[in-house]
């Protein structure tokens, strides 16, 4: 078994981060005039999907594979059959650019593959606590479907629905992990016994969003965007619980805390409609760039140092590298506020930090990522 194969983490965030520093330049390539792809995905169709079905879903996927074993003490996948994962993966990714449905084939057989990988050790150690996730895992996995049922026209105009869908169930993912490790993170690194937890919040967060995800069929309701309201405000009320001074100097920890603050205000800003206040794409930018992009990185940083046997710890680089995320958060959240004339320019910037931040992780990761772990344990 080569050490690229040993957990699920390694070619998955390697894989990840480097598609992540192709996707979103490639995007503003096809609305300058590029290239766009030859399957059954127009352009717009193919950036949300990939952004969701491609980067996000790895990068959940390696985390998943990774925590499960420490749930549960038992293998999820690993050696060749990991690798054969991210080789479907990765076939998934250039087969959408391609002509014909190979692309849409080999995507939709993946995230069945990692439900499984995870739900029988969950099944076998009688982890009833995270088998949650694999139901998570399945209502993404229907809402890709979804997807290819619009663009095959069985039923035109899902598709935009489901990427809303996945979005806000990923967010739930997030709530959920980042309710677990965030407050346990932050005291641990700082030593402030008063970070802790508000449990009634944490389930209203998690419930309320469930909802949003639920009923985004409607999501221009005004009950609906009121309830996103409500998501937001008890996401980032539960915060409260979690803060320390000593978070605004370890990048480790505050790249998670703007990231979960980022889902928060994207689930709020979609209630501004009700004001009378004109969003646009801002609140799901808030929620996909801000805080996907900043926890995914937080956590593709934090996973691969302390599941190598490396103190977790970063350097200026990295912190970087969570700067540009912000910065791209920012640029994409301010589109629907600029002059039409210099639109492209901000999609432009966001795309060009955004790659930024992920190509340092990359560069700084990869040899970790490629490597044996430090202490000699395996994994």
């Amino acid at each position: 078994m080569t050490t690229l194969s040993a957990k699920g983490f390694r070619p998955l965030f390697l894989g990840a981060a480097l598609f992540a520093v192709a996707v979103a330049p490639l995007w503003v390539w096809m609305l300058v005039g590029g290239p766009t792809p030859r399957g059954p995905l127009v352009a717009v169709t193919w950036h949300a999907h990939e952004m969701i079905f491609g980067f996000t879903v790895a990068v959940i996927a390696g985390f998943l594979l990774t925590a499960v074993e420490n749930w549960t003490g038992e293998p999820t996948v690993r050696g060749w059959p990991l690798l054969a994962l991210a080789g479907l993966w990765l076939a998934a990714r250039i087969a959408m650019w391609g002509p014909g449905w190979l692309g849409p084939v080999l995507d939709l057989a993946f995230l069945p593959l990692v439900a499984v990988g995870i739900a029988r050790p969950l099944w076998a150690a009688r982890n009833r606590r995270n088998l949650p996730f694999v139901a998570l895992l399945g209502a993404l996995w229907a809402a890709d479907l979804a997807v290819y049922a619009d663009v095959a026209g069985l039923w035109p105009g899902l598709a935009t629905t489901a990427h809303r869908v996945a979005v806000h169930v990923i967010a739930v993912i997030i709530l959920v992990v980042a309710g677990r490790v965030v407050p346990m993170f932050t005291r641990n690194a700082t030593g402030d016994d008063r970070v802790g937890k508000w449990p009634l919040l944490d389930s209203l967060a998690v419930v309320a969003t469930a909802g949003v995800a639920t009923l985004q069929h409607w999501s221009t309701s005004p009950a609906v965007q009121a309830l996103g309201g409500v998501a937001g405000l008890v996401v980032l009320a539960r915060m409260g619980a979690w803060w320390s001074a000593g978070v605004l100097t370890r990048p480790l920890l505050w790249v998670l805390h703007l990231g979960h603050a980022a889902v928060g205000l994207g689930l709020l800003t979609a209630a501004l409609p009700l004001l009378g206040v004109s969003v646009g794409s801002s609140p799901l930018h808030l929620v996909t760039v801000g805080g996907i992009g900043l926890l995914t990185i937080g956590m593709m940083a934090r996973v691969s140092l302390g599941h190598t046997g490396r103190p977790i710890q970063v350097g200026p680089e990295m912190g970087v590298a969570f700067g540009a995320v912000l910065g791209a958060a920012v640029a994409r959240f301010v589109v629907p506020w600029v002059d039409p004339a210099t639109a492209v320019r901000w999609y432009m910037a966001a795309a060009a930090l955004w790659s930024v931040g992920f190509l340092c992780y990359a560069v700084l990761y990869a040899p970790i990522l490629l490597a044996p772990r430090a202490d000699g344990r395996p994994g």
